[in-house]
């Protein structure tokens, strides 16, 4: 799976740190970071880094740029604010030699020229849905389980849903992306 990471370290309350975003390609899925963070309590007073790791699934083969992040801090010894600037990348991305194969919700190409005549257009034969670890969660609707006089409203069962991913993101088990015109959350399992 195809990461983008980057990382800042200094002195300072690291923890407040708002890392810069990188401008991914529009062909790209890109995913909430994985942010993790090291502090050090020392004579200097408080150093550390923070990093920001980025899930990224290019929807398409071809040449892709990623322009440079650029990072602006105070710095307090100078009273001066000063810019940091990343390298620019350029990716070749191909396709791969395994892409025609099943996956959750288009098993084959038959199954997705399927959905593609029936006017989804999300079933695209490069999807990340055809590699079996991507799949998507709809919240447009909730039927009870068991009849009982609790009752909890849609819009509450969709935040419970999305803290119960987000603490399966925070640990590492899964990316997950808000589809808000789709309604539905977009899960991709990390192995």
């Amino acid at each position: 799976i195809p990461k983008y990471s980057g990382a800042v370290s200094g002195q300072g309350n690291i923890e407040l740190l708002q890392m810069p975003s990188p401008a991914f390609p529009p062909d790209f899925e890109v995913y909430d970071p994985k942010i993790t963070t090291s502090v050090d309590h020392n004579a200097q007073g408080l150093t550390g880094t923070k990093k920001a790791e980025y899930l990224v699934i290019p929807r398409r083969a071809g040449s892709f740029n990623i322009p440079a992040a650029k990072f602006s801090y105070f710095n307090p010894a100078t009273d001066t604010y000063n810019t940091l600037v990343s390298d620019a990348y350029s990716l070749n991305v191909q396709k791969g030699k395994d892409s025609d194969q099943g996956g959750v919700y288009a098993s084959n190409q038959e199954d997705i020229k399927y959905l593609q005549r029936s006017g989804n257009i999300n079933s695209v034969t490069q999807s990340c849905h055809c590699y079996g670890t991507t799949f998507d969660l709809a919240y447009m609707r909730y039927n009870k389980v068991t009849r009982t006089r609790d009752y909890m409203h849609e819009d509450n069962l969709k935040l419970v849903l999305g803290q119960v991913l987000l603490n399966h993101q925070r640990a590492g088990k899964i990316f997950v992306k808000y589809e808000a015109k789709q309604s539905c959350f977009h899960v991709t399992v990390r192995h």
